[in-house]
């Protein structure tokens, strides 16, 4: 019999809790016989986390762990200044009613708008994963970002009502394509940037299953380019010593703020934003940064937009300013905006009508014997009435 395993990450739950309370049966067979002192080897070199984020994990939860030299290869995640960091706040959570599920709104938001600005460097919806602590924050985030999809009005609207008139919660299978879920139900998977929601921030000093190391394990532990953790440090180092040690590490190296920081590339030297509060990432609502982008385009003109992480060619930009072309040896300007075909010169021109003699304003690309003349006709017709049409007309 060969068994490959982790014993460090999630144990088993028995769907019935008795089994597990009386009779230990939440352990697995794999730990049982590691715990009874059974030979084992354990393999030591992983090939997921880049080195920054697998020195969370030793010696708190593995004793050794060694990188394969692919991950010491990751680029950095775009768009952030670190490729760790821990967001610390103090927002209080609030409970699911009728649920022991807790949620904390702060967070949800946070990361919703950390999610779109991170899709706002190149990322595909698919490389990012939501993670939170409990099932009740999954499904606020998810309800969040189909929110802002759809729109407030328009999400409400769609929801149907049941016998009371009342609308249900709806538990949405994905959210717009980025994958929110609860930690529990991601072991064994990974993510290149995986945005972690801790949820719990309380005056009553309790972290709940947070407390596990087994859970910190899984949770700290599926990212492979980045990750960014939200939640109330202080709290959390004072109630477990896995993330005491863990919180300390990561402020050691100033990879713990109140701020997160963001970094725009665009510029000769980089512009940094730092997001304290939700408000804060309006400055970034392009995915670059607040300064206006200045940059000339093809036709001339300065790029009207703030600084953006998208087309930064320019190739499809669109410029909505009045056209400076010059459209004829008159020098008529183009009357157009400028993303605008031109077309031919329509300024109204004097020219004399060569079958009349009349003066009229006509379009300065045409020539004035194409021209109908709107004079009124001076000719009386056969029966002595004045012609009524005009001039150019037959």
């Amino acid at each position: 019999l060969i068994m490959i395993g982790d014993h460090q990450q999630l144990q088993p739950k028995p769907n019935v809790y008795e089994l597990e309370r009386d009779y230990r049966l939440g352990i697995s067979m794999f730990e049982r016989l590691i715990r009874s002192g059974i030979p084992y080897t354990q393999l030591k070199i992983q090939h997921r986390m880049r080195p920054e984020i697998r020195e969370l994990l030793v010696p708190n939860i593995y004793t050794e762990l060694e990188d394969h030299d692919s991950v010491k290869r990751f680029p950095v995640v775009q768009g952030l200044q670190h490729n760790l960091f821990f967001i610390d706040h103090e927002f209080p959570e609030d409970n699911e009613k009728d649920s022991p599920s807790h949620y904390n709104k702060h967070e949800a938001n946070f990361l919703v708008e950390l999610t779109k600005y991170i899709l706002k460097q190149g990322y595909k919806k698919s490389q990012i994963t939501i993670l939170a602590a409990y099932n009740g924050q999954a499904r606020l985030i998810r309800e969040s970002i189909e929110e802002e999809k759809l729109g407030k009005k328009a999400f409400i609207d769609s929801l149907p009502t049941n016998r009371r008139g009342r609308k249900p919660r709806v538990n949405f299978a994905t959210a717009n394509c980025v994958k929110v879920t609860a930690i529990d139900n991601f072991q064994g998977e990974e993510n290149d940037i995986i945005l972690l929601s801790l949820v719990r921030s309380n005056d009553k000093k309790k972290i709940g299953f947070l407390r596990e190391a087994t859970r910190v394990c899984v949770a700290l532990s599926r990212a492979r380019l980045g990750l960014y953790v939200i939640g109330n440090m202080t709290l959390f180092a004072s109630q477990s010593k896995v993330w005491n040690t863990i919180i300390g590490k990561v402020h050691k190296t100033q990879k713990l703020g109140k701020s997160l920081p963001l970094k725009c590339d665009n510029h000769e030297k980089p512009v940094f934003t730092y997001i304290t509060k939700l408000a804060d990432f309006t400055k970034v609502k392009e995915g670059g940064c607040d300064q206006p982008c200045r940059t000339q385009l093809p036709c001339g003109h300065v790029c009207p937009r703030s600084c953006h992480k998208d087309d930064p060619d320019h190739r499809n930009s669109v410029c909505r300013k009045p056209c400076t072309k010059k459209l004829c040896d008159m020098n008529h300007l183009c009357e157009k905006r400028c993303f605008e075909s031109c077309g031919r010169c329509t300024k109204p021109v004097k020219k004399q009508i060569p079958k009349c003699g009349h003066m009229q304003d006509v379009p300065c690309y045409m020539e004035p014997s194409s021209y109908e003349c709107k004079e009124k006709c001076a000719k009386n017709l056969d029966c002595g009435h004045r012609c009524k049409q005009y001039c150019g007309r037959k």
